[in-house]
This record gives structure tokens, C-alpha cells and sequence, in this order.
């Protein structure tokens, strides 16, 4: 699991569950039309002179989930780490289906 790649190439819980929502975000992306479109328009080969609305969704959404995860319980079990994790994604309007 990716979670505990992150924590044996030498993460802390809390920054191994980070960049597991990180994933789990870009895996939902096609659910959340704004996540979907700034991430298709991240591959254009223009310079941007000002952050997206999408990129400011992306990231608002990440840290309301992550403050969200940020209050479970540690955990190493991956069936209740991803059920944590989906919690936190409820909270964004992006839970699974």
C-alpha cells in the first residue's frame, strides 16, 4: 500500500496519510468536475500568471480533508486507514461511491 511505502521510506504518519489523500484525490478527479479540468488544464504548456479557481479548489479541498484525517486515529491497518481517509473526502463533497 502506498501508505506504508511512505512511512518505510522514513514519512511520519501524518505525512504518509497526506500524500495518500494526495493520491486518492487525483484517483477521484473524474468525480469532481473542478478537480477534473484544473488538472487536465495543469498539462498546458502556457504560463499561468494566476492560480486557477480549479488548483484553489484542489487545494482548499486537501486541507479541509486533511485537517479532517488529521483527528482519526493512527492507524496501520489499511482498511481502516482508507476508511478514514474516505471520511475526509466526505467532507469535500468527494466521498466514494
Amino acid at each position: 500500500m502506498f501508505y506504508h511505502a511512505c512511512r518505510a521510506g522514513g514519512c511520519s504518519a501524518d505525512e504518509a496519510k497526506a500524500l495518500y489523500l494526495g493520491v486518492r484525490i487525483g484517483a477521484l478527479k473524474d468525480q469532481v468536475p473542478l478537480w477534473s479540468d484544473s488538472i487536465t488544464e495543469s498539462f498546458s504548456p502556457r504560463p499561468r500568471v494566476a492560480i486557477p479557481l480549479g488548483d484553489r479548489r484542489i487545494e482548499t479541498d486537501f486541507r479541509l480533508a486533511s485537517d479532517v484525517l488529521s483527528r482519526e486515529v493512527e492507524t496501520d491497518d489499511p482498511f481502516e486507514l482508507e476508511a478514514q481517509v474516505d471520511r475526509a473526502l466526505e467532507h469535500v463533497g468527494a466521498g466514494t461511491p
